[in-house]
């Protein structure tokens, strides 16, 4: 059996260097086949690694988008649900969204934005991300120009109706469209 076990062990280390090298205790990879290794990560890291990035700001105004598109639709669902009128106001100045309802006695001709008394009156603060700027927004009559924007939700469940374009430091733009109709709140990747 020993034999056996010789005569195999010598045809292998006759047919191959490599494994004569094992055998011997010589084995291992030389600084050539370490130096193609390291290069070929790095030049794949080097590709992969501005994708993540890419991705990960699009992920950022994805969520602001979504967050965006859940308010205003839990205004729609206080004003039907309370049978009052709710307000979703843009404050673009301060990067956010206010939603107010009639009986939060909000001044509708100049609301204070600046006071904080008048923005503890709000059921929800939504502030959007620093790299995330709001940029178009359209009612059902055109462009908005005035400042701040507001959308009404009524108690049979409709709405005042807009769109709100969204967009990121990296020209990725999402637009949210809430129908003056039905006051159904949408979300589009532009």
């Amino acid at each position: 059996m020993d034999e056996d076990r010789s005569a195999i062990r010598r045809t292998v280390l006759e047919k191959s260097p490599r494994k004569r090298a094992f055998f011997k205790g010589l084995a291992g990879y030389t600084l050539l086949e370490l130096l193609v290794v390291l290069i070929i990560i790095s030049l794949l890291s080097a590709m992969v690694v501005p994708k993540l990035v890419g991705s990960l700001a699009s992920l950022n105004i994805q969520t602001a988008a979504k967050r965006m598109a859940s308010s205003l639709r839990y205004a729609r669902e206080q004003a039907v649900s309370e049978k009052t009128t709710c307000v979703a106001l843009f404050d673009i100045d301060e990067h956010r969204l206010l939603i107010f309802s009639n009986q939060d006695k909000l001044d509708e001709t100049s609301p204070d934005l600046s006071s904080e008394a008048e923005v503890s009156k709000t059921r929800l603060v939504y502030e959007l991300p620093t790299d995330i700027t709001v940029e178009k927004i359209e009612s059902s009559s055109g462009d908005v120009e005035s400042e701040p924007f507001r959308i009404y939700f009524f108690p049979n469940g409709s709405s005042t109706g807009g769109k709100i374009t969204l967009r990121n430091e990296r020209r990725k733009r999402f637009q949210i469209t809430v129908d003056f109709i039905t006051a159904s709140v949408k979300i589009t990747d532009e």
